[in-house]
């Protein structure tokens, strides 16, 4: 199987969408025969939120994009990017006269234009380690195991990077990352999530913090 890495910039306007398409590939050229052009999601777009999204796609003999994995980016983004680029269509590679599997790392960029995007709410939060922050959790909800993933003896590991309010409640999922059967269900758990307020110099203060939600079969 042949690897690539492709990385492709959208400038996606909130009219009409799809402007400014650049790209640029670090391997061996792969051609797109079909590019669906991802929608913004509405309330994405309401809340002014941007940012980009990079999986790496599985590309199968006939062009057709077979697989996705290892998808990363903000979750309210991700089922739009990963919708699209499951439409797309590559020109075929060949090696040694015969068509060849072969993977490339796509990244799109959701951008809204200039004065569209909400101020962010985190320029007085404070980073701490999730090792830490793990500690003042008053309210932890388990995530849900896909069926389908545990069918497929999926296991594996989501990590996201999240905003906590002052008072405590989860404000926001900033980036998320891990296997795509798995993202969903954790941020549907960690979005009930509730801490203990962090007080700084006496007053509660905003957190910027990581966590792991691991996902193991029983043995």
């Amino acid at each position: 199987m042949i690897r690539a890495v492709m990385s492709l910039s959208l400038m996606i306007l909130p009219a009409f969408a799809f402007q400014n398409i650049g790209i640029s590939d670090s391997g061996p050229s792969k051609r797109i025969v079909k590019m669906t052009k991802p929608a913004y999601p509405p309330a994405a777009k309401t809340a002014g939120i941007q940012g980009s999204v990079q999986m790496e796609a599985l590309v199968a003999k006939d062009g057709t994009v077979k697989s996705i994995t290892n998808v990363s980016g903000r979750p309210e983004l991700i089922p739009a990017a990963v919708d699209a680029v499951k439409e797309w269509i590559y020109e075929p590679v060949v090696k040694d006269n015969q068509a060849v599997e072969f993977s490339v790392t796509v990244t799109l960029n959701f951008s809204l234009q200039k004065g569209a995007a909400a101020a962010s709410v985190a320029k007085d939060a404070i980073e701490i380690p999730g090792s830490v922050q793990q500690g003042k959790l008053v309210n932890k909800v388990s995530p849900l195991y896909p069926p389908d993933a545990k069918a497929a003896g999926l296991e594996g590991s989501v990590k996201l990077r999240v905003l906590i309010g002052a008072d405590g409640m989860m404000k926001e999922i900033r980036n998320v990352s891990g296997p795509l059967p798995l993202i969903q269900s954790s941020v549907d758990a960690v979005r009930q999530w509730i801490w203990k307020p962090t007080f700084v110099d006496g007053a509660p203060a905003p957190v910027l913090t990581e966590i792991a939600v691991n996902y193991r079969l029983a043995r």
